[in-house]
């Protein structure tokens, strides 16, 4: 009867990872079905396992397998970027100018019988000629350069916007006006209160449906308006018969479909707050056991790795394209996952080791804060811990030797270091974290050597720019390790832990943490003054005002208590800055492709 259980419990957690993974599945199964309908046979790699006939004609559909290389030569002579750029700033604005007023007036019609009198015939009228139809006219006044083009996107936009906010509108059930008039509401506060919070949901939807709508017309309008797009490079492709660069497009127009589906989903559960997530099911005994092999590694500090993968990757992206095809270099996207998963594995071989000997010195028990808690909750046992942690090295370890292989011994060094220092930051006697030197070994290791490392993965070279971009980066995750032994200050002193916040005391060690956080800010905007970093990057500005409330936290209220959200929100800055700051690496690189 127990393994029938258990059987069960396996088997139900496989069909949740199925359900989750099927997403991503069923476009592979669709992937290798095309490719065996066009080619007439099954095979594995070279091994055909069985032949029949063709079903689909090749001279008329191409095979994925010819629609990857393709896509990786349009990728290489900068062709694809530029016209997918250009497609997306077309759809993007023309989705804006025809959204901004089909949200107001949508609101108004609905709000308003009069309104909605005069102009529903009209509008509806509007929304039932075939865009396609309208396209002439639009083209014969505005020409077809851009502006064309655009107001083309914002009335096939708008007018369906509209016509699906106004509805929405009028369903609002009338009780809630009747409850907001009964506390005295003006039309005014009824409009704010009920209107616009009732029909947000409609708002969303339609937003979805609009710019779905914007990929549409936009294709069909560089069909015709020409110069440059998707709907362009495919209409130049039909042309000529390059029967797979059509498809190629093709394959281009989808994934940016599903990219912008994808955002404007999360733009919705931002603009709905109050609608509460699907119920997840509750997890099984197995999920809840590999749970706790995950936890054991405090996942919820990946963030102090795969921060500065990207920012590195961002950099060497920004670097091949400026070399504009000279260095002989291309991004790989294996190298930086490979780089990513090796790096992981080393933070978590150093968390968990981490645990181990803090554990062993008495520096944490089961009453202190924020540690992983495996041992002091009787999960684990310490010595499994530690095997646990050494198991994660050997893991890092081996990708890192698979990079040495391509990159060299410069990643070589750069690997063996890091181990060191993870394995010794608490264990020996002279360990780095209990002599003052952990938030020095945290800055360097997990600021400029991941940095550089991911840089060189791609590059083969070290230059100013990756260094420049690291340290911004190692500030703030130093700032992360530093609050973190400010609140700790008192049970460190306890067990004899010398970190630089017991060696500094609390009010010089607050200074310094003033001194990391916005030092960083100090530093991108050197950087970028001093033409090292691209002024793209000055888009993580934007977290300086959380920065600054960080601040003024810890020197308003340094107990420990009180520190606590301060060492989350300090991290959560962490991944803030770095992903704008990797997304504005990527920019530069863009926009240096689009330049050449």
């Amino acid at each position: 009867m127990q393994m029938n259980s258990r059987s069960r419990d396996v088997l139900q957690t496989v069909t949740r990872f199925l359900q989750r993974w099927v997403a991503l599945l069923a476009p592979i199964i669709l992937l290798l079905l095309w490719e065996a309908l066009v080619r007439g046979d099954v095979r594995i790699g070279s091994l055909v396992l069985f032949r029949f006939e063709p079903v689909l004609p090749a001279a008329f559909f191409a095979r994925p397998t010819e629609i990857v290389p393709e896509l990786r030569k349009l990728y290489e002579n900068g062709s694809l970027i530029s016209d997918v750029w250009d497609s997306l700033v077309r759809v993007l604005a023309g989705f804006l100018l025809g959204a901004i007023p089909a949200v107001g007036f949508g609101l108004l019609m609905g709000s308003s019988g009069m309104v909605r009198a005069l102009f529903s015939p009209l509008a509806e009228a509007f929304y039932a000629i075939p865009k396609i139809a309208i396209l002439p006219l639009v083209l014969f006044i505005y020409g077809t350069g851009e502006d064309a083009m655009v107001r083309m996107v914002a009335l096939s936009v708008c007018f369906l916007m509209l016509l699906s906010i106004y509805k929405g509108v009028i369903q609002i059930d009338p009780r809630h006006y009747e409850v907001a008039r009964s506390f005295g509401a003006s039309r005014l506060q009824m409009f704010f209160s009920v209107t616009l919070p009732a029909s947000m949901p409609t708002i969303v939807t339609s937003m979805q449906l609009g710019m779905g709508f914007a990929l549409v017309v936009i294709v069909g309008s560089e069909f015709l308006a020409g110069g440059s797009g998707i709907g362009n490079m495919i209409w130049e492709a039909k042309q000529s018969f390059l029967v797979v660069r059509m498809f190629a497009g093709l394959i281009v127009v989808g994934v940016m479909g599903y990219v912008l589906a994808v955002v404007l989903t999360r733009v919705g559960r931002l603009m709905l707050p109050w609608q509460s997530e699907p119920r997840q099911p509750e997890p099984t005994r197995f999920q809840q056991w590999l749970g706790q092999y995950w936890r054991a590694t405090r996942p919820w500090s990946f963030t102090a790795t795969y921060i500065p993968i990207l920012v590195g990757s961002g950099v060497a992206g920004y670097q091949i394209a400026s070399a504009d095809g000279d260095s002989g270099n291309n991004f790989n996207f294996l190298y930086f996952g490979l780089a990513l998963v090796g790096a992981v594995a080393f933070q978590a071989g150093t968390n968990l080791v981490n645990d181990y000997y803090d554990h062993i010195k008495g520096a944490d028990n089961a009453e202190s804060t924020g540690i992983g808690g495996s041992i002091q909750r009787g999960e684990f046992s310490p010595r499994f811990i530690l095997m646990y942690g050494i198991a994660c090295f050997a893991l890092g370890a081996g990708i890192g030797i698979y990079l040495v292989s391509i990159a060299g011994t410069f990643i070589l060094w750069l690997g063996i270091f890091s181990l060191l220092a993870g394995f010794l930051y608490t264990a020996g006697p002279v360990a780095l974290g209990y002599i003052g030197l952990g938030e020095i070994t945290v800055g360097v290791f997990m600021g400029p050597v991941i940095v550089i490392g991911a840089n060189y993965v791609q590059t083969g070279s070290l230059r100013i720019e990756a260094v420049a971009a690291s340290l911004p980066v190692a500030l703030i995750v130093a700032a992360i390790l530093h609050v973190n032994n400010i609140r700790d200050m008192q049970t460190d002193r306890i067990v004899g832990k010398r970190t630089l916040a017991t060696l500094l005391g609390r009010e010089n060690a607050i200074r310094e943490y003033i001194v990391l956080v916005l030092g960083a800010y100090v530093l991108l905007v050197l950087t970028v003054l001093a033409g090292y970093v691209p002024p793209q990057t000055l888009i993580a500005l934007l977290t300086l005002p959380s920065a600054l409330a960080l601040v003024y936290r810890v020197a308003a209220r340094p107990d420990p208590l009180a520190l606590n959200p301060v060492l989350r929100r300090t991290a959560q800055l962490h991944f803030r800055f770095g992903v704008l700051l990797a997304a504005g690496w990527f920019y530069a690189m863009v926009f240096r492709i689009v330049q050449i």
